[in-house]
């Protein structure tokens, strides 16, 4: 039985026939090829964009329905919180982090003071060794110079 008046069309001679499913398969056909046009064909890119898009629509839409405020609320406390503890867990790891650089450091200027200290004594050694034999030297050509010269006075 056909209802008088109405919008929906008659099959050839049939029933009346829904074409909303065919509409709705139209409507995402067109979608995802939108989708891949701009992502250039590759369908990970689409899907993405495509993702976006959804969430973004059902924030927009989430946003409207009365009393979300609240929810919102609590939902960036909870991220805050998620947030502060990532950064209290970052902050740890870089503190351990610095001090492990500060010991490294500290043992090296350690080292080096050591390499330091025993290139200084080592330096020193030569230097009074060194003096040691230009005194030696010294008081030898000395006493060969007062063995000459008390040559000349007859002693």
């Amino acid at each position: 039985m056909a209802v008088p008046n109405s919008k929906i069309p008659r099959a050839a001679g049939g029933p009346l026939k829904n074409r909303m499913p065919a509409l709705i398969g139209g409507a995402l056909l067109v979608g995802a090829g939108y989708y891949f046009y701009t992502a250039g064909g590759d369908p990970k890119v689409a899907r993405k964009a495509a993702e976006h898009d959804a969430a973004r629509a059902t924030a927009s839409i989430r946003d409207e329905i009365p009393g979300h405020g609240k929810e919102m609320q609590k939902s960036a406390e909870e991220s805050m919180a998620r947030v502060g503890s990532n950064v209290g867990h970052a902050v740890d790891r870089a503190e351990r982090t610095v001090d492990k650089s500060v010991e490294e450091g500290k043992q090296r200027i350690y080292e080096g003071v050591e390499k330091l200290d025993s290139a200084r004594k080592e330096v020193r050694s030569d230097v009074l060794r060194k003096i040691d034999e230009f005194d030696h030297k010294v008081e030898a050509d000395a006493k060969k110079a007062k063995s000459g010269i008390m040559s000349w006075f007859g002693k």
